[in-house]
Parts: structure tokens; sequence; C-alpha cells
């Protein structure tokens, strides 16, 4: 049922685009259907919570090259900050989720193509995303999914 989702939320995702999450429940379907049955290799599907993650910026550099490249500046100011926090040291708070929420944008809607955020919502206001992580960006429901406009 996991990947049936998957499959569905893709099919009106364009090629060549990135879908941002916050749940394990949706991200771990798609990257076993990406990495074992090599299904819509050209889509990225992000985990809005890994990116503070001091190994995760290394897996998007494998994945997906380009888009990373258009985003190191912005990751390489979290990874400091990133490493403080995994290692239980002392680190500025508001820093960190500012340098945070500037990777997630530079990740995303700070570059060309369609950026799309998967449909857990409690209310349609932050579709499950706090929406300042997109920059005030416009949505629009399509399919199982959300599309983030610029």
């Amino acid at each position: 049922m996991a990947t049936d989702w998957i499959r569905d939320a893709l099919e009106t995702v364009e090629p060549g685009n990135v879908v941002l999450t916050r749940s394990w429940d949706h991200y771990s379907p798609w990257f076993y259907l990406r990495h074992v049955e090599q299904f819509r290799p050209d889509v990225l599907w992000l985990d809005t919570r890994l990116i503070a993650r001091s190994w995760y910026p290394q897996y998007i550099r494998r994945v997906a090259p380009e888009r990373f490249r258009l985003a190191e500046p912005a990751l390489n100011r979290l990874a400091p900050l990133a490493a403080r926090f995994e290692a239980g040291d002392t680190f500025d708070t508001l820093a960190l989720h500012q340098a945070y929420e500037n990777a997630i944008y530079a990740l995303s809607l700070g570059q060309p193509g369609a950026v799309y955020v998967d449909g857990l919502a409690k209310a349609p206001a932050d579709w499950g995303h706090p929406m300042r992580y997109l920059k005030n960006a416009r949505t629009t429901p399509r399919g199982l999914l959300i599309r983030a406009l610029r």
C-alpha cells in the first residue's frame, strides 16, 4: 500500500522536480522505489527533517548533483551548525533554524522547476509543512501532492 501511494502521488510530478516531505512513512517507500526498483529516478523526494543531518547533503550530492551544486552555499552554512546540534554541543538555535529554512528553500523553490509537498496535512494553511520554509509560496492541490508556486 505504501509504495502504491508513492506511485500514485508521482503521477502528477513532472520529470526532474522535487517533492518535500516530513513523513518517514512517505519517504521510506519512495527511497525503496527509487533505489531498488529504479522507479522515477528523475524525481528527488527530500525528507526535510533529514536536511539538518550531516550525512544527508552528501546523499543529495550523489543523487542530484546539479540541485546540490545550486544549494551548496546554503548547505555549507548549515553544516557547522548541524554538526554542533548532532554532537549535543551548544549552538545558536535561531541561527540553526534560519540556516535550516534557507537550505530547504535553496533545495526547492530557490531553483528552477516545480516543487511539491506531500499531502499530509492538518489544515490547508500549512499542508504539514511550515510555509515559511517555502518563503510564502502559493499552494495548489495536484493529485495526492500539493504544488508550491513561486
